[in-house]
């Protein structure tokens, strides 16, 4: 093995490298040139935003049997690759096979490993990136490899690294291809307002995986994440020319990037009018609290001091042509600000209503002080701006208005106004959306392509850019395209003679006879699901809308009249068939409830009460012995509806102990009492229906 990290300059520090392996034979090597390598792997020309070149084979190694297949592994290593961070660091592992290493590039690497740290591998123009071997360390039968990083940062700056990777089987299937990254065409935005920055919008929805999906979406400036997802808005600074890359992770972990420069440039701005108040406020509109004053120190000359809240002063200023904003300046000093104070600065384009484009608070940034600061500049305040998008104003009328309590704004001397001098943004028109039918079967259709439709509104265009996805279609205003069969999203970019762009998409859909759009194979109904328009099957049935919810007590449907589905609750699907226990209920959230169960208590304290299974019904059966208040001259009785009651037997009079005759006829007459009490038991007995 041999590699050369300066290929194809021969200057280490110029070239993105390259790495060769050279078989032996029975003769040795008999190689004498890189041209006789075995296998020759060229590092990745780098795109030129990034930065670094990647010098592959900064370190390569032998590192055994990672994937278990029988054959010796490669590792390859270097500091840099398209779409990574500064001297990251990464090392490719390539599969042995009975041929020699698997692949010819970097795209078929078996694995990408990587640090995951700008500057992890290189810093402070010291080198510190190695990668070896390990043998089996966790004795799983696959040889394990080892990547080591001086420079990383693990919790210490430039603590160093040692990452440990375990072999493991290979799929035994095709090596999988990198996703193909598409970071859109370069932008040119203008910092219209002046603020030193502007919001750009970055579409990345272009790119795809040849043999799978993607998975990640990483914007990059620099080393710095913008941001993650196929689209990004982000804010730029208004520095000129700056660069972005976009790397892609595909669904095997392999990697794709591409990068676009964006213009962030400043409009001039041009001195309109400075409006002192030496004459007093007659050139302005006031209402409410508006006083001048004489000058009590700097700047010199006539005062100008807003009070209560309501007051306002308006001044209308004619804007030169091409204007698309304003920009004021002053001295100004705020006094006895409370905490809710505040100065609102509002601006009437052409006529249209007032809307405030700066808010004045002196109290946020330690100003209430009573002492002059400069509002318009680098400091202080900064800039009180606004800004218009297209540029179509001819007139503005600026307010200064007070939402004050306790406040007063006091505005030294004068007010400049200057307009802000940009240059408007063309308008791109791709045209309308096209389809047509693949007429001749041969998976391909023509159409032509119109731009013409474009304009800028202070120039003219000077280029055009048809793409298909990365797919450069052409470069003039109208073209001619040979679009396969699908659907193609087709977008026109155009420059204007001020480097401003603009972009604008038509949709081209190429079919196959019998369909061109989904709405070619829409039946109406809506249940069996959306049908799909195949540009080589012609109409194929959709999916039918699911509507199973997960309850099992709701009956689940779909309704073609309403276009929904619907999930109603059956309570007689949850009935266990049990009366005691109370009636079961369904709720369409929780599935079966159980219910509640029948209360069997009737609150009479003779009665025994129970719940019938059998007969589904309540029983409250009599217990006149519940009744039983120990007196033998009583008859005892439970009526099931007012409850015990006690009857007084007749004749029946409490023993009296004697002795001797007496005692038999006591005998007698308890004999007597017992007669009559069974006959009040057995009258008892026919009004209660006891047998």
């Amino acid at each position: 093995m041999a590699s050369d990290t300066g290929y194809p300059t021969g200057v280490t520090t110029g070239g993105h490298g390259a790495f060769m392996v050279f078989h032996g034979s029975s003769s040795g090597v008999t190689a004498t040139s890189p041209a006789d390598a075995d296998t020759f792997i060229e590092g990745d020309l780098p795109i030129v935003i990034l930065g670094p070149t990647q010098k592959l084979g900064w370190r390569f190694a032998g590192v055994g049997d990672v994937d278990g297949d029988g054959f010796g592994d490669v590792a390859v290593g270097g500091l840099d690759y398209a779409g990574g961070l500064d001297n990251e660091g990464i090392a490719y592992i390539f599969k042995g096979s009975g041929a020699g290493l698997v692949g010819s590039t970097l795209a078929d690497a078996f694995v990408e490993l990587k640090t995951g740290q700008a500057l992890a591998a290189y810093r402070n123009n010291k080198p510190g990136f190695d990668l070896a071997g390990a043998g089996d360390v966790n004795g799983d039968g696959f040889s394990d490899v080892l990547m080591g990083a001086a420079h990383y940062d693990a919790g210490e700056a430039e603590e160093g690294a040692v990452f440990v990777f375990h072999g493991g089987p290979g799929s035994g299937g095709p090596v999988n291809q990198a996703p193909v990254a598409y970071a859109g065409t370069d932008q040119s935005v203008q910092d219209a307002d002046k603020n030193n920055s502007e919001e750009v919008t970055l579409d990345g929805s272009a790119s795809f995986d040849p043999d799978g999906s993607i998975v990640s979406y990483e914007w990059f400036k620099g080393s710095t994440l913008l941001g993650t997802g196929a689209v990004l808005t982000t804010v730029l600074p208004t520095s000129g020319t700056q660069s972005v890359s976009l790397v892609v992770t595909d669904d095997g972990g392999k990697t794709g990037s591409d990068g676009l420069t964006v213009r962030v440039e400043a409009p001039a701005d041009v001195f309109v009018r400075q409006e002192s108040f030496s004459s007093g406020l007659g050139n302005w509109v006031v209402d409410g609290d508006i006083t001048t004053l004489p000058s009590s120190g700097f700047p010199s000359g006539t005062w100008a001091q807003i009070g209560a809240a309501g007051a306002f002063m308006r001044l209308s200023v004619a804007m030169p042509a091409g204007s698309t904003g304003m920009k004021l300046k002053f001295w100004g000093k705020a006094s006895q600000f409370g905490a809710s104070d505040q100065l609102l600065i509002k601006a009437s384009v052409d006529g249209g209503p007032f809307v405030t484009f700066d808010t004045l608070r002196p109290q946020d940034e330690g100003l209430n002080n009573d002492a002059m600061s400069f509002y318009g500049g680098s400091v202080s305040h900064g800039p009180v701006s606004t800004t218009w998008v297209p540029a179509t104003a001819s007139n503005v009328v600026f307010e200064i208005q007070s939402d004050m309590d306790t406040g007063l704004f006091t505005i030294g001397g004068s007010i400049e106004v200057r307009a802000l001098i940009g240059n408007p943004s063309p308008v791109a028109n791709a045209g309308p959306d096209q389809s047509a039918a693949d007429a001749g079967g041969d998976g391909v259709e023509s159409f032509t392509l119109d731009g013409s439709g474009s304009a800028d509104p202070n120039g003219s265009i000077v280029s055009y850019e048809w793409r298909d996805g990365p797919t450069l279609l052409g470069n003039a205003a109208s073209i001619g395209a040979t679009l396969s069969l699908g659907v193609h999203t087709v977008v026109l970019t155009v420059t204007d003679d001020g480097g401003e762009t603009a972009s604008d998409s038509a949709v081209i859909a190429v079919g196959a006879v019998g369909c061109v759009t989904q709405a070619d194979c829409d039946d109406g109904v809506f249940c069996n699901g959306a049908e799909v328009c195949d540009p080589v099957l012609d109409c194929q049935p959709g999916t039918p809308v699911a509507v199973d919810d997960g309850v099992g007590c709701t009956d689940d449907s779909c309704d073609e009249i309403v276009n929904a589905v619907v999930n109603a609750v059956n309570d007689a699907s949850c009935d266990n068939g049990q009366f005691c226990d109370g009636s079961e209920i369904c709720s369409a959230t929780l599935d079966c409830q159980p219910g509640t169960p029948v209360v069997v208590d009737d609150s009479v304290a003779c009665t025994v009460d129970a719940c019938d299974e059998v007969g589904d019904v309540l029983t409250h059966l009599p217990d006149a012995g519940t009744c039983d208040d120990g007196d033998p001259c009583t008859a005892e009785l439970c009526d099931a509806t007012t409850g015990c009651s006690n009857v007084p037997v007749e004749g029946c009079a409490p023993p009296v102990p004697t002795g001797g005759s007496g005692g038999i006829a006591l005998l007698g007459l308890c004999l007597a009492a017992t007669a009559l009490r069974q006959i009040a038991i057995a009258r008892r007995a026919r009004l209660t229906g006891a047998a």
